[in-house]
């Protein structure tokens, strides 16, 4: 279980960095990088719920 653990700063660094990369200011960098760290938090979530359901054969 401690291996996904990793997953929310591993987001979060991918999230800056590409932010960054888009945008200047650090307030645009920050709400951009919340914003894709939202997405790809709730991608990764569904991924999750769609595997477990196929798993389990509801």
């Amino acid at each position: 279980m401690s291996i996904y653990l990793h997953i929310f700063p591993l987001v979060a660094g991918i999230s800056l960095v590409y932010a960054a990369t888009r945008h200047e200011d650090w307030i645009q960098i920050r709400r951009h990088a919340l914003r894709l760290c939202g997405f790809i938090l709730g991608l990764l979530a569904v991924a999750m719920v769609l595997l477990l359901v196929v798993n389990t054969q509801i």
